[in-house]
């Protein structure tokens, strides 16, 4: 019979290869909490790429429970430059008024059950962690931290009681030593996206040697579902085309067909999208919706502004921790069809078309009978 361990550990694999946080993001742990209720401390993850074993509180289990007192429990870490990092957790069933459970990039390991080892100071200090109440009480906020609780700051309270909760904290060593950076994120398991709940910081301590959870107090409760760590991370800004010029004239709507937005890392969230007008004067643009790629755009010009008048737009995408990336396309505004027609070259006037609104009718025989038998030849020779 295959052993449970060892086939749980393929099945993470395979699901992570099929789901991974980015396409080329390489699992350094991973943990499903699939075990009984001993401790898990001593043991190995589902998914240990350097053999680190699970340094723990013996409140914490290995099935994911947890008993109702202060500790942490970590794994053996430090990160490299020049590299991406993802440390993911997800929660189940947390409350306990203000108790709390932490994620974090750590300095330091310990077993003890104590305060002192809950990634606040002396047995470990998060350099770079996020703590989850899950309470409704709206005094007590959830947290980011860097080295310890030296730069603190308040992220959403959950108004709701035993909530499920995926907390993930990005780290970017790519810039080198003394430069590296923290992004926290967090999300209900109901939500399709993350959202951003600290915007990237620079780190003030970059002494990691561990990565992993703790307990705040005596009081929490809760299940820790899933823990994952990855590199690799695939942190590229979405790209985007606005699209081609257009030629319009006054009142007729345009429907955009050809912008082009490319989500490059889908595990960072969805992209909003924004399309903005210059509105130059004696102009009124008008969209169907401003949050589509290809929205349809009605504009009015006064009589008095120029023809033809261009409008710019701009489409601005934006993710979830990182700048807009934007790009814009012009449409010129006639005062009418034939001259947007003959703008483009698709009008050739017809002969008779004396007057050249590109419609032949009563009004060139106007034009024809208040030229006819205008005699407009030379009267008299002139010098070379």
């Amino acid at each position: 019979m295959i052993n449970k361990k060892i086939f749980l550990s393929m099945l993470l694999a395979a699901v992570l290869f099929l789901h991974p946080v980015t396409a080329n993001a390489e699992v350094i742990f991973s943990e499903d909490f699939s075990g009984g209720s001993a401790d898990i401390n001593g043991t190995a993850p589902d998914v240990t790429t350097t053999g680190a074993t699970w340094v723990a509180s013996s409140v914490f289990n290995q099935d994911g429970s947890v008993d109702s007192n202060p500790g942490s429990m970590t794994l053996a870490f430090t990160p490299a430059n020049g590299l991406v990092y993802a440390l993911d957790a997800t929660l189940s069933g947390v409350g306990g008024g203000n108790g709390w459970f932490a994620l974090g990039f750590v300095d330091g390991q310990s077993t003890a059950t104590s305060s002192s080892n809950r990634f606040i100071n002396s047995d470990t200090t998060g350099i770079a962690w996020m703590l989850f109440r899950g309470t409704s009480d709206s005094s007590s906020n959830n947290q980011t931290h860097i080295n310890g609780t030296s730069d603190p700051a308040v992220w959403l309270v959950l108004a709701q009681l035993n909530v499920a909760v995926d907390m993930r904290i990005i780290l970017d060593t790519t810039a080198g030593t003394g430069n590296w950076t923290a992004t926290w994120y967090a999300k209900m398991t109901t939500d399709s996206n993350y959202s951003v709940v600290r915007d990237s910081t620079l780190l003030q301590n970059q002494n990691i040697t561990s990565v992993g959870m703790a307990l705040g107090n005596n009081t929490v409760y809760g299940t820790i579902e899933s823990f994952s760590l990855s590199d690799n991370i695939n942190v590229t800004n979405p790209t985007v085309d606005a699209g081609s010029d257009w030629v319009t004239w006054t009142g007729e709507a345009v429907t955009l067909d050809n912008a082009a937005v490319n989500n490059n890392d889908p595990d960072a969230g969805g992209l909003t999208l924004l399309w903005t007008s210059d509105n130059p004067g004696g102009v009124s643009v008008g969209f169907s919706s401003t949050d589509v790629a290809d929205p349809t755009i009605t504009i009015i010009k006064d009589a008095a502004a120029s023809n033809p008048t261009t409008v710019t737009l701009t489409l601005s995408v934006t993710q979830a921790g990182k700048d807009p990336v934007t790009d814009t396309m012009e449409i010129d505004v006639y005062d009418n069809a034939c001259d947007a027609g003959k703008a483009l070259g698709s009008v050739t006037l017809d002969p008779a078309d004396f007057n050249g609104d590109c419609v032949t009718n009563i009004e060139d025989l106007v034009t024809l009978a208040a030229a006819w038998l205008v005699d407009y030849q030379a009267d008299i020779p002139a010098v070379k």
